[in-house]
């Protein structure tokens, strides 16, 4: 509805921060605070997560693992819980970011174990075991015919069944510090997991039997932060800090270095990237190169 909701950190006031703004202007239309801590640990320290928005209600899990209700007319709190206090998690080295995942009537969070909530009261519906540290957003996709998710933490990859929490298979994936932080990608029913520090990247599929066993696995994407994006059956992400393309056996179809350890996404055939210098680029998404259509400096530091 012309509305962006987002989330940061005021540092002065110790505060986290949820922003509604105008789209178009970027004008503040309201915003709620509530007190965080910084948890700078070998980086910034600050927010790590992104509001999810579904009809009137704007979701909210912050690194502590506050998790928020509120109306996105105004910011009101509809109703919050801490979930770190009333489940006794232990905390992430670098905080809990993941984001919320809306699906139909419920709310899926990754706090190592994955929690599903009913999106209007916020009451359980099943809960996981604990998978360890919680850097990476759910995904929802299908698992040999079942409606599963796929969630990636210290341990590995989880399929998880969506009606009650089942393990459905699991994929041991090991990474120094247990940063598997990037979202799992889902092309054909397959599951593209990606990490940093050197691990890099492999196809998980399922088996006749339904457990999960990798297609292939090399060091030709390791992505630490941003994930990669799936266009036409391309894989385009951050190899640490070289912007690369993959085909869906792993194997590099470019490179471009220059633009550090960036993020991006995919956009009507385009590639949207945000650099670690604050220039935003787009450019043709092909494999066959990095084709620049434009650049712009868009934020400083």
């Amino acid at each position: 509805d012309g509305r962006l909701y987002t989330l940061g950190f005021d540092e002065e006031r110790g505060v986290d921060r949820v922003w509604c703004l105008d789209a178009a202007t970027g004008k503040e239309l309201w915003r709620h605070e509530f007190k965080a801590d910084k948890m700078a640990k070998f980086h910034g320290g600050g927010t790590l997560t992104t509001p999810s928005v579904d009809g009137d209600r704007v979701f909210v899990l912050n690194r502590e693992a506050r998790f928020l209700c509120l109306k996105a007319a105004d910011g009101a709190v509809v109703w919050e819980r801490d979930l770190k206090k009333e489940l006794t998690l232990e905390s992430p080295t670098w905080g809990f970011s993941a984001s919320p995942l809306v699906l139909e009537d419920m709310l899926v969070l990754n706090v190592g174990k994955v929690l599903a909530l009913d999106k209007r009261t916020g009451k359980e519906k099943w809960r996981s075991g604990d998978y360890g540290h919680a850097y990476s957003t759910p995904v929802d996709f299908e698992w040999d015919g079942i409606p599963a998710l796929a969630v990636f933490n210290g341990a590995g990859l989880a399929v998880l069944d969506v009606e009650d929490g089942t393990e459905l298979a699991s994929y041991e994936w090991k990474t120094k510090y247990d940063v598997n932080a990037a979202t799992p990608v889902i092309v054909d029913g397959k599951v593209l997991l990606s990490s940093g520090y050197g691990h890099g990247a492999g196809l998980i599929e399922a088996t006749p039997e339904g457990d999960a066993r990798a297609v292939w696995e090399n060091k030709n994407m390791a992505t630490q932060m941003s994930g990669c994006v799936a266009i036409d059956r391309h894989f385009y992400g951050f190899d640490e800090a070289v912007l690369k393309c993959i085909d869906m056996n792993g194997e590099e179809q470019w490179s471009q270095r220059g633009l550090g350890k960036g993020a991006l996404l995919g956009a009507g055939g385009r590639l949207i990237v945000l650099s670690s210098k604050g220039e935003l680029i787009v450019a043709n998404a092909s494999p066959k190169g990095f084709e620049e259509l434009s650049r712009t400096k868009v934020l400083d530091g």
